[in-house]
């Protein structure tokens, strides 16, 4: 596994200079091997440049070792990026890609369009739990986007508030970090459980990757509103082994959210998501659209 520490992460000065072009303004995010900075072009057009460190330090030999998986998320990310157009899915700045090397370590990088720097996580963390409509926006922009996927049979398997951001300017959620994607076209990485395990499904914590399909993001999706409007996970997430957590999840019974106080129409889907057995749930994001919807008519 890569280790990482504190002196290994980037700093605007380090990146500067493999930035012709564009101005560095502001570190917006750092996970995994990723590392998320936002720039402008001279036109003064934003863009976020991200760089994912493709090599890591072994302490075993004292030896820089090459992150295979990491390299194959990014590209795997890229390549998502490309075939799919929608303002609820982030956009390429251009095709190129480089490789840099930054400390003594290899990163590989890309530019995006400006999508926004708030995620949901930030906007939970600054604001507490968010209102009913704030919430509803978020499912339907995400909803809207997984509806792309699931069009193709891909599954997106980290659907999180830190993977969700928030463009103020045209008011929008944006869904991000496809890297772990599963498309029946590419196969899958090296590690078929991947994704962040307190927003799994209970078939992806079991590792029932060939059961997957849109209704596991679909779950992710209502633990993720959840957490928005109650600003609390429904199910236990503490530390357990993995045997542990898969019964937890598959077994565990989560606190409703109450209806007189966010309204029954929000908790009767939230807790459609959060079904058990991925037939209680809705059968794919158009039919959650549809529910959505019918709401604003």
């Amino acid at each position: 596994m890569p280790i990482e520490d504190e002196e290994t992460t980037l700093l605007i000065a380090d990146i500067q200079p493999y930035c012709e072009g564009f101005s560095i303004d502001k570190k917006i995010g750092i996970g995994g091997q990723k590392e998320v900075f936002r720039g402008s072009n001279s036109e003064d057009i934003k863009v976020v440049i991200k760089l994912v460190k493709i090599d890591y330090f072994w302490f075993g030999n004292q030896t820089i070792m090459r992150d295979v998986d990491a390299e194959q998320r990014a590209l795997r990310e890229i390549e998502l990026i490309k075939n799919y157009s929608s303002p609820y899915l982030p956009s390429l700045y251009s095709d190129e890609i480089d490789y840099v090397v930054i400390n003594g370590f290899t990163y590989l990088k890309f530019i995006e369009n400006y999508a926004g720097d708030e995620s949901l996580h930030d906007m939970i963390n600054a604001r507490g739990s968010l209102d009913v409509a704030t919430v509803t926006k978020m499912i339907n922009h995400v909803t809207q986007a997984l509806s792309l996927y699931a069009s193709d049979g891909i599954v997106h398997r980290d659907i999180k508030p830190q993977n969700i951001v928030y463009n103020q300017e045209h008011d929008r959620f944006v869904l991000i970090d496809g890297g772990v994607h599963l498309s029946p076209m590419n196969g899958t990485l090296s590690v078929d459980v991947v994704g962040t395990r307190p927003f799994f499904s209970p078939e992806q914590a079991n590792g029932k990757r060939r059961e997957l399909d849109s209704r596991s993001d679909l779950f992710a999706l209502g633990i993720t509103a959840y957490c928005a409007l109650a600003r609390m996970h429904p199910f236990a997430v503490g530390v357990m082994s993995k045997e542990q957590f898969e019964y937890n999840r598959a077994n565990a019974v989560y606190p409703k959210l109450s209806a007189d106080e966010y309204g029954e129409r929000i908790v009767a889907i939230i807790d459609r998501l959060l079904q058990k057995y991925p037939h209680a749930r809705y059968r794919n994001p158009d039919a959650l659209l549809l529910e959505l919807n019918k709401e604003e008519e």
